[in-house]
């Protein structure tokens, strides 16, 4: 289980559009915050596998 206080401060956890397995999505979801996890991505469909980057926003 995840244990971040931090986290549970926030109203909604956008995790959407990234390469995050259905295991990690569920500790996610057990966290105590709206979690939003769609349209995640797989490596081998995604022709900018090599070209990853970190997108953050607020």
């Amino acid at each position: 289980m995840l244990n971040c206080s931090a986290i549970n401060n926030l109203d909604i956890l956008n995790i959407s559009e990234n390469f995050l397995s259905q295991e990690m999505i569920e500790k996610f979801s057990g966290l105590d915050v709206r979690v939003l996890a769609n349209n995640q991505k797989e490596e081998d469909e995604d022709s900018y596998i090599d070209g990853r980057y970190c997108s953050v926003s607020e």
